[in-house]
């Protein structure tokens, strides 16, 4: 299951949770160099294997939302955290 690697978050989806989406970092370079700069390594957890977000770090309008699915925008970029110093 995979776990938000924001420092402080931690959220995991649950079935409880059904409007929470958790998302990895993107594969495209340029859309992951956005994510990485908007985020700040500082902020993301140092052991983490791969890096997921969860929703919550996003504005509601980086979604598309379909009936049952909700999907990420191909422009979205998280913004909503703590900054780390």
């Amino acid at each position: 299951m995979s776990v938000c690697s924001i420092i402080g978050c931690g959220i995991r989806k649950t079935p409880n949770q059904s409007s929470l989406t958790i998302h990895r970092i993107p594969r495209n370079e340029c859309i992951k160099k956005k994510w990485l700069e908007a985020i700040g390594m500082e902020n993301i957890k140092p052991n983490a294997k791969y890096i997921y977000i969860c929703s919550l770090h996003f504005d509601d309008k980086c979604f598309n939302k379909t009936l049952d699915v909700t999907r990420l925008r191909d422009d979205a970029v998280p913004f909503k955290f703590v900054r780390v110093s």
